[in-house]
């Protein structure tokens, strides 16, 4: 089962501006569940856009660029589209008139659940959640398999839940359901733990914070 998990940080900023331009929408609608797009399920696509939308002084957007891509042309392409669809703004303002500014944004684009969780916090820098690094795409599930002489040709899934520290290592792990059987549940967890697989988490003022991730293994 595909978990498709969706999680805003937002912070709303516009140069020269006494105030900032700032969303209006209810931000559990912009970006839902159904909107992951097929491709990217299809292909296990995930990662985290992180964009600006221009914001006229008329409280249009008229443009969205994004600042951080996700890896996905995929997944960057549909954040820009379904915000700019589906925003409502209120212009940034400067001496008691309303001018052109910038609200900025982030994406994660999650494939581990069944549900939708959203950030509500427009209105200052929210809690950004760990990701995962070079050193997490780049584990070898078939080569513990190997070890452990069982048969590579199965396909088989497992999902475990890994505490990650302050630092972005694995300092725990529990299996979470799949269809793998006790021989290869087994070896899930030695995969991840005592790893610096992640980049840590940050919470609202810049500080590393500790962190959990569901994680899909194909076996």
């Amino acid at each position: 089962m595909a978990m498709i998990m969706i999680l805003f940080a937002a912070v709303a900023q516009a140069p020269m501006a006494d105030a900032p331009a700032k969303l209006l929408s209810d931000p559990g609608l912009l970006i839902q569940r159904a909107d992951y797009p097929a491709v990217a399920l299809l292909d296990d696509l995930q990662g985290s856009t992180a964009f600006a939308i221009a914001v006229g002084a008329n409280g249009k957007a008229e443009r969205c660029r994004v600042t951080v891509s996700s890896g996905s042309e995929i997944l960057d392409q549909a954040t820009c589209k379904l915000v700019m669809e589906r925003g409502r703004f209120q212009a940034a303002q400067s001496a008691g008139k309303m001018v052109s500014g910038e609200w900025k944004s982030r994406v994660r684009w999650r494939l581990d659940g069944g549900y939708v969780a959203v950030d509500p916090r427009f209105d200052g820098p929210a809690r950004t959640s760990a990701a995962a690094n070079q050193a997490f795409r780049s584990v070898v599930v078939t080569e513990a398999v190997e070890r452990a002489g069982l048969d590579t040709t199965q396909k088989m899934t497992s999902f475990v839940i890994l505490d990650i520290d302050r630092g972005g290592a694995v300092a725990g792990c529990r299996l979470d359901g799949g269809d793998a059987d006790a021989a290869r549940a087994k070896l899930a967890c030695p995969l991840f733990v005592g790893k610096d697989v992640f980049t840590p988490g940050f919470d609202r003022d810049g500080n590393a914070v500790a962190d959990r991730a569901r994680v899909k293994i194909r076996w």
